[in-house]
């Protein structure tokens, strides 16, 4: 399993695991949203991760973002809505998962 697919099911298990999850003191932003300001204002929040928006399978963006959320020292995870993002899922069809379910 790769690291982004690794941190995506860590994020995954830790807001199902109630303990866990109430560690996580996190914000969800898009690559255009990592900005000095936006991470400095998280830790005045005291936030303890970010969580990445994924937009497309390995944009550049994202990647930039992912680098400056690092290298500001915070943990980084990753949200793919890949339900809405048809081109990740024939890209990755492995990322494919519900955490809900419904009777239908």
């Amino acid at each position: 399993m790769s690291p982004r697919n690794s941190r995506a099911l860590a994020l995954a298990l830790a807001l199902t695991t109630q303990s866990w999850a109430a560690e996580l003191g996190a914000i969800l932003i898009h690559s255009a949203q990592a900005t000095p300001e936006r991470l400095g204002a998280a830790r005045k929040e005291a936030r303890n991760a970010i969580v990445l928006s994924l937009d497309t399978a390995g944009s550049t963006s994202d990647r930039e973002a992912a680098h400056r959320i690092l290298n500001a020292g915070w943990e980084l995870y990753y949200w793919v809505e890949i339900g809405r993002n048809p081109a990740m899922a024939d890209q990755h069809p492995e990322w494919m998962a519900s955490l809900q379910g419904h009777a239908e």
